[in-house]
């Protein structure tokens, strides 16, 4: 026992479930991040002409590109930086399953 009162190999399967917990939140926002570059590449494929860092087509090709993958749009996180709210990984979030 520590002097706290918890046993040692307890705080052990606390400090496991806690980096098991955080490498699979990780691994979430790699993938996130991953399709949010595929689908950048894909836009920018499929519109080569478009003017400028900013486009509504490019845009709406995010947008329908990461629903494709499972996500939605979502503009409340605090990482979500509203300036590149279509490329941003962190405006993404995964959409609930369905149950029907």
């Amino acid at each position: 026992m520590t002097p706290h009162g918890v046993a040692k190999n307890g705080s052990r399967s606390v400090k496991g479930a806690m980096a098991a917990l955080l490498a699979l939140l990780a691994s979430c926002s790699l993938h996130r991040q991953k399709d949010t570059t595929e689908c950048r590449l894909e836009a920018v494929r499929s519109h080569p002409h478009e003017p400028g860092e900013y486009s509504s087509d490019i845009d709406r090709y995010m947008e329908t590109c990461m629903a494709a993958k499972g996500y939605r749009l979502n503009l409340a996180p605090a990482d979500c930086r509203l300036d590149d709210t279509y490329e941003d990984p962190f405006c993404y979030e995964r959409r609930p399953s369905s149950s029907n």
